[in-house]
């Protein structure tokens, strides 16, 4: 039976030929640890409830605990892992790290875990690894880079904001929101699957449960990214489904609908309802037009250059702008912007709070529709991105070329001729949005009461 130490016997204990361990009779699994050069050390031996080897048998561990103190240099306060340890202060922490492992818990593991941590995340504070994760996540699964809007997006749902042009920092929103008003100051480590769950079943209880999905799915890549930086072991997110089931709602908007939405749109304003007239009148995609910059625009030649930065194919995507689009742009009233955005309040961020404002839009593009049809008693429910299905099926009624369609649109199919040919189709494209413009004119006019931008017709 080993014999119980001392401090004095462990003060006194000489170092030999080789490293030795002197084990602790008063606590068994405690060793000192004699190294041939005098340093001596605490570790305590425990089997992992973990980890097996190959026969089944748990695995023989050992865990550090720090090195044997100085008499002198006696220490009153908590004893910690890694620092200078009496021998009553080593086996209070070795009885801790037994307790734990009769738990199920691997301690050596657990230390592992939380200094590769430390090496990624300055911090274990959830905001400061998912401030990480925003700054250097720049890349899809297959290398193709994430766009502008994404991250943007991502960001707000976790609960940040941009605090440098090229979004390499990030800090919390104020007020707070996302994940982050939730979570806020914990350890990203103490996340747990429940959190995730509580998360979600709040955002669905506040009427939001699609917004629930996108922001689980903005948790799952933030969380699958810290596990692959080993900040964490595991996600929590794992096995964890949407809680909300989405249901197709595509369809295009009916004649009727486009005159009650553009002069809902005038209703409205800027920014929101000039930066809807320009997303139907040129049928890009919502944050493709929310954050367009003046740099992009060639108003000489008439041409919207998209960088593939900014695009969901990730390609350079060529607008050449109609009369109307034009006129519509020349409208905007101009505030500065260190971005150049277009569309924004004061210049610091492209126009947000966009569900608010779409449900604004909503109600004025109902009463419009009553006064239209006096029967109308619901707005049939309608997204942005149905803009661009509506020039999609009018294009095909024109009997527009596939290949013309979807080159307006920076529809990338993948077939051999996509590959292979070069042709930006630009002349085509022009004759193509001309046409739309002069038709969402005349339809509009049609009605004889909505009010237009003066522009010439194609």
């Amino acid at each position: 039976m080993a014999k119980k130490l001392t401090a004095a016997s462990a003060s006194q204990a000489r170092p030999g030929a080789a490293r030795r361990e002197i084990a602790d009779g008063g606590c068994p699994g405690l060793y000192l640890v004699v190294q041939p050069s005098g340093a001596k050390s605490w570790a305590v031996r425990f089997r992992s409830p973990l980890e097996r080897s190959t026969a089944g048998a748990r695995v023989a561990k050992k865990l550090t605990l720090g090195p044997l103190a100085d008499p002198a240099d006696a220490d009153d306060g908590e004893p910690r892992l890694g620092f200078p340890l009496s021998l009553a202060d080593a086996r209070v922490l070795a009885v801790d790290a037994l307790r734990r492992v009769q738990k199920g818990i691997d301690p050596a593991r657990e230390l592992v875990v939380e200094k590769r941590a430390q090496r990624y995340a300055p911090s274990h504070r959830v905001e400061a690894v998912f401030a990480e994760f925003m700054a250097k996540h720049l890349r899809k699964r297959k290398g193709a880079p994430i766009r502008e809007s994404t991250r943007r997006e991502t960001g707000r749902l976790l609960g940040l904001v941009p605090t440098s042009d090229d979004l390499s920092q990030w800090s919390l929103r104020d007020p707070a929101s996302g994940a982050l008003a939730r979570w806020q100051g914990r350890d990203v480590r103490g996340i747990t699957k429940r959190d995730v769950l509580d998360l979600l079943d709040e955002l669905v209880e506040q009427g939001a449960p699609i917004g629930a999905n996108r922001t689980l799915s903005a948790l799952k890549t933030a969380f699958a990214w810290s596990v692959k930086r080993d900040i964490i072991p595991a996600s929590p997110c794992d096995h964890v489904d949407d809680p909300s089931p989405e249901k197709s709602s595509e369809r295009a908007l009916s004649d009727l609908e486009l005159v009650a939405l553009w002069r809902a749109a005038e209703r409205v304003g800027y920014p929101y309802g000039c930066m809807v007239q320009l997303l139907l009148l040129t049928g890009q995609r919502r944050d493709e037009v929310r954050v367009l910059a003046r740099r992009e625009l060639d108003l000489g030649s008439s041409v919207w250059l998209i960088p593939g930065t900014r695009t969901k194919n990730g390609r350079d995507h060529l607008v050449p702008l109609s009369k109307a689009a034009i006129a519509t742009l020349e409208a905007l009233p101009r505030i500065r912007s260190k971005a150049g955005w277009l569309f924004t309040i004061e210049g610091t961020v492209p126009v947000s709070n966009l569900a608010r404002r779409k449900r604004k839009l909503d109600g004025a593009m109902l009463t419009e529709l009553r006064k239209i049809d006096p029967t109308a008693t619901v707005l049939k429910p309608w997204r942005l991105h149905h803009l661009r299905h509506t020039l999609k099926t009018w294009m095909q009624r024109q009997r527009i070329a596939k290949d013309v369609r979807n080159a307006v649109q920076n529809h990338y199919d993948g077939d051999m001729d996509e590959l292979y040919g070069h042709y930006t189709f630009e002349k085509e494209k022009r004759e193509a949005l001309e046409a739309w413009a002069a038709y969402v004119a005349e339809t509009v006019a049609r009605d004889g009461t909505a009010k237009l931008l003066a522009f010439p017709q194609a």
